[in-house]
């Protein structure tokens, strides 16, 4: 039988820290999902961060058009890795943005 693995995530947040390389071909920055909700009648709210990486022309779009503190919608799908540092294996998952459409700008001052 063949199994088909489905790999997809879209996701709604705010871009923090964003670094280009050199060759200007790979970006890296982290999303910051608010999440409001309810517990006992009281609002909770909470924030979550993402590591997200793209390649090649995401990477060029998101150089050009994204900045700090704009809301985005992210597509993409998750991969991991592990290595080691100080002794220590460190695992991380991260986004793979394929597309990413801006919601609104943070005004830039």
């Amino acid at each position: 039988k063949f199994k088909m693995a489905i790999n997809n995530v879209q996701i709604e947040g705010n871009v923090s820290n964003v670094k280009l390389n050199d060759k200007k071909n790979f970006i890296s920055f982290s999303l910051a999902e608010n999440i409001t909700y309810k517990k006992d009648d009281k609002e909770v709210k909470e924030t979550h961060w993402y590591s997200v990486v793209a390649h090649k022309g995401t990477a060029q779009f998101i150089d050009r058009n994204i900045a700090q503190g704009d809301k985005v919608i992210i597509f993409g799908r998750l991969t991991s890795n592990s290595y080691e540092s100080d002794g220590k294996t460190i695992n991380q998952t991260q986004i793979v943005a394929n597309d990413v459409r801006v919601i609104y700008r943070k005004e830039q001052k």
